[in-house]
């Protein structure tokens, strides 16, 4: 029977495949047909008329506007065309949602997928009908579509694992293939071989003819074994069927012991044989191996993070931020909002009607992230310092406020731009046992203890999570904004409360401390002496061997000078020891010269400033300095680390220099989550599994640009930034979201200001416009303690991929760790909403024609 014959009688028998007189009707109009044939049509439209749970969501994925529609508690989002299918397939299955219908819906005209498809296939068969027409033989990249697609583009293409992915099982599972027999509850009987197999189940490779459906309860007849070991050929074990994969050679099928179904006989010949040929078949170690893959990279990647993750708790009807997950590379933020009582004023940001805002568009977009931008600065006044604090809601609101803001705070030294995302924490991701079976752990039982209930109570009080990153651009970039003195009123409501509704708790990651001197965010007040000057002055962080420090009044000196320095709060608890009159080399000085960053005289062998700060931060005489060193609950980082990688919108590549061999791209990190930086790399790659870069480098741009930054780092040396602008233009016919144009500008390569602006513009007006940060770092040594177990199990049975693992780990150098700042650029831009809304759906609508 032909495909089109086939067709036109799987949509005669479809309306009664439930009938009670479907099986009459089913030998009547199949009576021509061979039994296989028969059998594997009957299966299909088994499948066809199978009720189905799965959500819709066709947003982004048509033409059509979607809108809510509701069936059975199920909320789908579909357009006009789609609903008029699936009321149609509810007719026709006498009101069942149906596998049918879900595969109808799916395949509609409109959808953006189906669309694509008839462009290639149109793109196809003009190519042939040229070829034809000139008598010249069909080349043979256009034979199949896409073979050789891309290549261009392949040394930008790089593998990509997923943070958070640790898969474990309780049990070992051995390679081993063996003849086995599964009987369906249809009284059908499938031979098939298995591919591996465990206590509890096992997975079979079956003719890609056969059809056996997920959710089917099979019996397996295990008739290989009999033939081999002392084993009743007639046994047959309950099965489910939990996963189906067809490919074009083969039907694989997941199939777990049904948990109902107890004979200790058949669990100790499985026991005995798998632990006496697993050294000969292997043990199957993929998961283990990815959880160790995501581990050993993750370890390189959260230590040198810039982003703040900060856990937020309820009380009552309140929300606050309560715990701050603390690096080296982000404790800048937490430093940069502490007041002259060292009090962190940050959780005031969030509070009232911004976390109501936030609240509600997390309620709207279910499992999404609520993105928000927040502007800031901070003002010192007769010693106390006052933060002032905006977001990006508030200025599509009041466009007043957003000019009077940015005008006066893009003037100070201390002004920040901050990107905020805001999601719900799933907390049963907070502990991830260790990926190794129960036999294995039997032996070391510590490792597959769960945190102490200590801390799993403080998790269960957590609800959110909010990522902070600073997005700062240049100040020169908001010189457009204008205001007079008059207008600074409007600024006023926007100050924060000097006291926070409860006091921020640090928690610091653990990790090797890789910066050459410990400095600490701490506000005292110390005075100034600059010849006969005198000049009233308070730190904003300290070190053995500096200080950064701020006054109201402009400090005559500059760069290269030294100046003599007394501390004042802190003389009282100096004792005996002298602490006026340090002397101290300016290092840097601001602009207005009201900030400075102070160095020890290093010609000063016995400074007493560097003796009293060494002192005064090893035996930890400050509460403050106190509270946020000790007091973390073991394991509680590590339970903070899991949740927030599940939460992470960036996208983080790994450098690598390979003994002998150039300085080259690693591999790609991704949160599970989706988000553009995700969608866009992934959708413009050519190769499965693999990340697309070339939204982000050109041909040469990884040793011009990242091998440059790269040079000028230390270990100890905060991340390099560069800011990059990504033009994606409309996709060539057919060819989706990796036939679109892609232009790669880096901020620093623009020869002037007039040049970037008439680049963005000429970017808005014919397509989509994107703003990148990347931060650049270098790394250290690869803590391969740290996955020393599952390390251990996966070199035992698969050798080769332990040692290129542990070969790549030790040539990873550095890490880009990349940032969306589309926002940033929108808002500072002066767009109106209606055309930031506008560039946002064409970004949109290029994503969904992956």
């Amino acid at each position: 029977m032909n495909d089109i014959a086939r067709q036109e009688l799987v949509e005669q028998l479809k309306p009664v495949v439930n009938e009670p007189e479907f099986d009459d009707i089913f030998a009547a109009l199949t009576e021509g047909l061979s039994g296989p044939e028969r059998f594997k049509l009957k299966g299909e439209l088994r499948h066809l008329a199978r009720p189905c749970r799965k959500v819709i969501d066709l947003r982004k994925r048509v033409e059509g506007s979607c809108r809510p529609y509701q069936h059975k508690g199920i909320t789908h989002y579909m357009d006009d065309v789609a609903i008029q299918i699936f009321e149609n397939g509810l007719q026709q299955y006498r009101g069942t949602y149906t596998e049918d219908t879900y595969e109808q819906v799916h395949n509609a005209d409109n959808n953006f997928r189906i669309i694509a498809q008839r462009e290639r296939e149109r793109s196809l068969q003009a190519a042939r009908r040229t070829f034809e027409v000139g008598k010249q033989p069909l080349p043979s990249q256009m034979k199949k579509l896409g073979e050789t697609e891309g290549t261009q583009y392949k040394h930008l293409e790089k593998p990509y694992f997923t943070f958070g992915e640790y898969i474990s099982r309780r049990e070992e599972r051995m390679n081993f293939v063996v003849p086995v027999v599964l009987n369906t509850a249809r009284g059908k009987s499938i031979e098939a071989n298995t591919s591996n197999i465990s206590i509890s189940g096992m997975k079979v490779k079956l003719s890609p003819d056969d059809v056996v459906n997920e959710g089917e309860q099979v019996g397996v007849r295990f008739v290989g074994l009999a033939k081999e070991f002392t084993f009743d050929p007639s046994f047959v074990a309950p099965y489910k069927v939990v996963k189906v994969e067809r490919t074009p050679d083969a039907l694989f099928l997941g199939l777990a012991r049904d948990s109902m179904f107890d004979s200790d006989e058949f669990d100790e010949f499985l026991l005995r044989f798998i632990n006496g040929y697993k050294r000969r078949y292997k043990v199957n170690v993929e998961n283990t191996y990815r959880t160790v893959l995501s581990k050993s990279y993750e370890q390189f990647y959260f230590p040198r993070s810039a982003a703040l993750p900060l856990f937020f708790k309820r009380d009552g009807v309140k929300m606050f931020a309560a715990l701050a997950l603390e690096t080296a590379n982000n404790k800048g933020i937490l430093d940069d909002w502490l007041n002259e009582s060292n009090l962190n004023i940050l959780p005031n940001v969030f509070l009232g009607r911004r976390i109501a805002q936030l609240l509600k568009h997390l309620k709207q977009h279910p499992g999404g992230i609520a993105r928000v931008l927040i502007y800031s600065f901070h003002v010192l006044m007769q010693g106390q310092v006052h933060f002032y604090a905006a977001t990006s809601d508030e200025f599509e609101q009041d466009p007043e406020l957003k000019r009077v803001f940015l005008a006066y705070a893009a003037r100070t030294n201390n002004f920040r731009v901050y990107s905020f995302d805001f999601s719900q924490l799933d907390k049963s991701r907070a502990w991830q046992p260790i990926a190794l079976p129960d036999s294995i752990l039997e032996q070391d039982k510590y490792l597959s203890r769960p945190p102490s209930p200590e801390v799993m109570q403080k998790i269960s009080t957590l609800s959110h999570l909010g990522v902070l990153r600073d997005v700062t651009p240049l100040r020169s970039s908001y010189k457009s904004y204008t205001c007079k003195k008059e207008e600074l009123e409007l600024i006023k409501p926007y100050r924060l409360s000097r006291k926070p509704p409860v006091t921020l708790e640090h928690v610091a990651y653990s990790f090797t401390n890789f910066r050459a001197e410990a400095r600490f965010g701490y506000r005292t007040r110390v005075r100034l002496r600059v010849g006969e000057t005198n000049v009233m002055a308070t730190t904003r962080d300290i070190s053995t061997m500096g200080m950064q420090v701020e006054s109201e009044e402009a400090v005559p000196t500059k760069a290269g000078e030294h100046i003599q320095l007394d501390l004042l709060e802190l003389a009282k608890r100096a004792g005996t020891q002298d602490v006026t009159r340090l002397r101290y080399e300016v290092m840097h000085i601001s602009e207005d010269q009201t900030t400075l960053h102070l160095r020890a005289d290093v010609n000063d062998a016995s400074h007493r400033g560097k003796a009293f700060f060494e002192k005064m931060i090893s035996d930890n005489q400050d509460e403050i300095l106190r509270n946020r060193q000790e007091g973390t609950l073991h394991g509680l980082a590590l339970c903070l680390r899991n949740l927030y990688s599940h939460s992470m919108t960036s996208l983080s590549i790994y450098l690598q220099r390979p003994k002998d061999q150039d300085f080259q791209l690693g591999m790609v990190g991704f949160s599970p989550l989706n988000h553009h930086l995700k969608e866009l790399s992934v959708g413009l790659s050519y190769q499965p599994e693999h990340a697309s870069l070339r939204f982000l480098l050109g041909e040469k741009d990884v040793s011009r640009v990242l091998r440059k930054a790269w040079d000028g780092l230390t270990e100890s040396s905060y991340p390099q930034a560069l800011e990059v602008y990504v033009y994606i233009g409309a996709s060539d016919a057919g060819k989706g979201l990796r036939g679109s144009k892609v232009v790669v500008r880096y901020q620093q390569d623009f020869k002037d200001t007039e040049q970037e602006q008439k680049f963005i513009v000429q970017a808005l007006k014919h397509g989509c416009l994107m703003f990148l940060r990347m931060e650049v770092s270098r790394t250290g040594k690869p803590d391969i303690a740290f996955i020393a177990k599952e390390f251990k199990y996966v070199s035992m049975y698969a050798s080769h991929k332990a040692q290129q693992l542990e070969k790549d780990l030790w040539s990873v150098v550095g890490l880009v760790d990349v940032v969306d700042c589309t926002k940033e650029l929108m808002t500072r831009l002066k767009l109106s909403q209606n055309e930031q809304q506008k560039q946002a759906q064409r970004l949109d609508d290029l994503l969904a024609m992956r």
